[in-house]
């Protein structure tokens, strides 16, 4: 399944009201007062993402890391309000994604009435998505044909397909 991470900017493509100022990584405006802060605070977040990929919490069936929950406090620390993403609610609901439609934000390639279980969303600020309702609609760059794909993979060697413990497909 494809996951996306989707901050102020597409809430407002999907009929959100914007609620606050973007905050700017990078410029000294969101951390603090220099490129030196900046660069340490990432190069931190960047040291918890990996270290969170190794961390796993026994979940039966699927075991679930602390990589996808550092990435969502990072995502939180730059200033997102909510993220969105399509993909298992079982799974991402452990770390407190719910059906977007339950709180009025609508996947367009569906009939708006539709209940659409794999589109879910995650409040990251408390009330960020209060009063907060439409459609969203996935980017035109977000699709790219099949052949294109396929003559882009086949510039890279054939890959050994592995089955590792866990895995299962």
């Amino acid at each position: 399944m494809r996951r996306m991470c989707y901050s102020e900017t597409a809430l407002r493509a999907a009929g959100a009201a914007r609620r606050e100022k973007p905050r700017a990584f990078g410029k000294g405006e969101a951390m603090g007062t220099g490129k030196t802060r900046d660069l340490i605070l990432c190069a931190l977040f960047a040291a918890l993402i990996a270290v969170g990929a190794f961390i796993k919490i026994p979940i039966p069936v699927v075991p679930f890391t602390l990589q996808f929950l550092f990435t969502m406090r990072r995502a939180a620390f730059l200033g997102a309000g909510a993220l969105a993403i399509e993909g298992n609610p079982g799974f991402y609901g452990k770390s407190g994604f719910a059906a977007a439609s339950a709180r009025g934000i609508h996947y367009a390639a569906e009939p708006r009435d539709a209940e659409v279980p794999y589109f879910l969303i995650c409040e990251l600020k408390p009330g960020f998505l209060d009063g907060v309702t439409g459609a969203y609609r996935d980017p035109a760059g977000y699709f790219v044909s099949d052949t294109e794909a396929e003559r882009f993979d086949a510039q890279f060697p054939p890959k050994e397909k592995l089955k590792l413990p866990g895995q299962l497909f």
